[in-house]
């Protein structure tokens, strides 16, 4: 399973942000990579049970390291963002996670796999709308029929449009 990697938005998100380049991340933003790679992992392990064609009655070890990582994104973002402005990103992660949890009982490994890049998407989006830079000083009015630029979300490693490999769907959101 070298290479293999379930939660690339996310994780590549979570580097940056403890990259900081003052040396300070927070130690919200360290809990919820750790526990990104605990999903990675969990997830390496779940996929590899799934292509051997094997069952099981347990429940998975992903669930529980799902659950974990949402709710250290929930103390990240802040339970007020997250329960408030942030739900649309939250019921994305909760319905995507439900998917996931549904391929696993099913061992339905297509779906398992779509499921995941839905959920990788989601928390990807949840963590950097939720802490996307404010500009401060001087607020004019944004030119006629634009949207007023509210600071540079992070690079999550998107192909600029037109460029993405064929057979890509890059329109997805």
């Amino acid at each position: 399973m070298h290479g293999c990697a379930f939660l690339p938005l996310t994780t590549g998100t979570l580097a940056r942000l403890c990259a900081e380049p003052d040396g300070t991340a927070s130690a919200e933003v360290r809990t919820v990579r750790a526990r990104a790679d605990e999903v990675e992992a969990a997830a390496v392990r779940s996929w590899t049970v799934l292509l051997a064609g094997c069952r099981t009655t347990d429940p998975p070890e992903l669930v529980g390291r799902l659950r974990g990582l949402s709710e250290a994104t929930a103390r990240y973002v802040g339970r007020h963002w997250w329960f408030g402005a942030g739900s649309v990103h939250r019921h994305r992660v909760a319905g995507a996670q439900t998917r996931l949890e549904n391929a696993l009982a099913e061992s339905d490994g297509g779906e398992f796999a779509r499921a995941f890049v839905t959920y990788d998407h989601a928390m990807a989006g949840a963590v950097v709308c939720a802490r996307r830079p404010v500009p401060t000083g001087d607020r004019t009015a944004p030119a006629a029929g634009r949207a007023p630029d509210l600071g540079r979300a992070p690079d999550l490693g998107r192909a600029p449009a037109g460029t993405a490999p064929s057979g890509t769907d890059e329109t997805d959101t």
